[in-house]
């Protein structure tokens, strides 16, 4: 049913199982009844038990039903219908000023997913994970619905990491950077397909995070946990979610697939910690470029329809969407369709020797309407200024230089439209980060470069060989400042 026919209908009893207003365990604010709220929120959350879907992954805590919500069906009915995001946003629109403030009851739907939070809390505190955090595990993770005529993914990545990585620093540094995708520009979320749970950013102030309650309504905070939480032994699944607006769909399988061999959970005696990509194939789809189904289109339309130049017309449109920005080579000598190796390797190597990202300080474009828009103390009481930022962290501002016209002026004084995002000034916590080398989770192990105290090492081989091959540069220019 369209949402606005579903939002102007009169309700029916059949609406409210227990009657207007009324549910077996969540509270409704004064003057809601409860229209628009699915009825699996209307029972005990204490009692909920997910169902799976027909490839037997269980999504969002078992919440959403699952549906087509496009054209393509077969796939798609695996996954939750898109309908449920809009009817969220339907009712968050209604309700938005009884719920959530100051002396107020959370949404029922929170309070909901709150029960299931804390139930999945307490099992992981009850977790035996044996030696499975000190195991390396080899991972083939590939985008949802983006195959080609033999059926075989067109986009995906096979790699080598650690199990005992923290699950914040294995998107940040690890799967977002060989995939592709920009750092800290979208919310994401793990999902542990064998119950639903899911775990993303805490104090996420991603610009997607608007979509949140079409995608789950909450999460456990992926910095408290590690990979090793997400499956236990070969052949498990692990969802991955990348921008709750486009919706670019992953999952990442521990298991034998139609088009690799068996993917592993290696010995202890075999694991080094150390991330190796081993293969892949396919470019990552330009960031905004209306998910899996449009871009499904965008490269049916690229291999059937256009000749030379609408193809060079189309990679140029890949090519300026902010993942592609430090992509140097011109639209000729760029593939979709073929995996660059030397680039992923190198997008890898920069997060890895950086700070781990800020979600509460997400990357976002920013459009000044006034000449003190930039300073930080003018934002809100100017007694608080300085607050903002907590100890440790800045803002980093990029202008587009390159650009034409007044654009360009404005840009090299350091004025108008830029790239924002906070960052680390001081070097990650050792049990939130990993070898600056190799990748490798080393907690307390972990030692600090002796110069810039930014970068940590597993060890001293690894601090040298990485001296050489990066941070020399780093470290006397960027850290010391000479």
């Amino acid at each position: 049913m369209d949402f606005l026919t579903d939002l102007a209908r009169t309700p029916k009893p059949e609406d409210f199982p227990y009657g207007p207003g009324r549910a077996k365990y969540v509270k409704f604010a004064e003057g809601d009844i409860g229209v628009g709220v699915p009825k699996i929120f209307f029972e005990d959350p204490h009692q909920h038990n997910p169902k799976p879907g027909p490839k037997g992954q269980i999504h969002q805590w078992g919440l959403s039903p699952y549906g087509t919500g496009s054209k393509y069906v077969e796939e798609d009915s695996n996954y939750p219908a898109g309908d449920d995001m809009i009817t969220s946003m339907q009712r968050k629109m209604t309700t938005q000023m009884s719920y959530g403030g100051p002396g107020q009851l959370q949404t029922p739907e929170k309070q909901f997913v709150e029960v299931l939070v804390e139930r999945k809390k307490k099992q992981l505190e009850s977790l035996n994970l044996d030696n499975l955090p000190k195991r390396d595990v080899i991972i083939t993770i590939r985008l949802h619905l983006l195959n080609d005529k033999t059926g075989a993914p067109r986009i995906y990545r096979r790699f080598r990491v650690s199990a005992g990585i923290r699950l914040n620093v294995f998107q940040d540094k690890i799967v977002a950077p060989i995939m592709g995708w920009t750092r800290n520009l979208h919310a994401y979320t793990f999902t542990d397909f064998r119950d639903g749970s899911l775990f993303g950013p805490e104090e996420s102030r991603h610009i997607d995070m608007v979509y949140l309650d079409g995608h789950g309504y909450d999460y456990l905070p992926d910095n408290k946990y590690m990979l090793a939480h997400l499956f236990s032994k070969e052949g498990d699944e692990i969802g991955y979610l990348y921008d709750f607006g486009d919706r670019w769909y992953h999952e990442m399988k521990l298991k034998k697939c139609p088009f690799r061999q068996i993917e592993k959970i290696l010995d202890i005696d075999s694991s080094d910690g150390e991330v190796r990509i081993i293969e892949g194939r396919g470019m990552c789809p330009g960031e905004n470029l209306h998910g899996v189904h449009g871009f499904r289109e965008f490269i049916d339309k690229y291999e059937n329809e256009g000749d030379y130049r609408k193809k060079q017309e189309q990679k140029r449109e890949i090519l300026g969407t902010p993942n592609y920005k430090s992509y140097h080579k011109p639209a000729s000598l760029f593939d979709p369709f073929s995996f660059d190796m030397e680039w992923t390797q190198k997008l890898l190597n920069e997060a890895l020797a950086s700070p781990t990202s800020i979600p509460s300080g997400a990357r976002s474009f920013k459009m000044p309407m006034r000449p003190d828009a930039l300073d930080p103390t003018t934002w809100d009481d100017p007694t608080k200024a300085g607050k903002k930022l907590k100890k440790g962290q800045a803002i980093v501002r990029e202008f587009d230089t390159e650009q034409d016209g007044l654009s360009g002026m404005l840009a090299k004084m350091g004025m108008g439209g830029h790239w924002e995002e906070t960052v680390h000034t001081q070097r990650d916590k050792r049990a939130q980060t990993v070898c600056a080398m190799c990748g490798k989770p080393g907690g307390q192990e972990l030692k600090q470069c002796s110069g810039c105290k930014r970068v940590l090492y597993c060890s001293r081989d690894h601090q040298r060989a990485h001296w050489k091959s990066h941070h020399k540069k780093q470290c006397t220019k960027e850290y010391i400042g000479k």
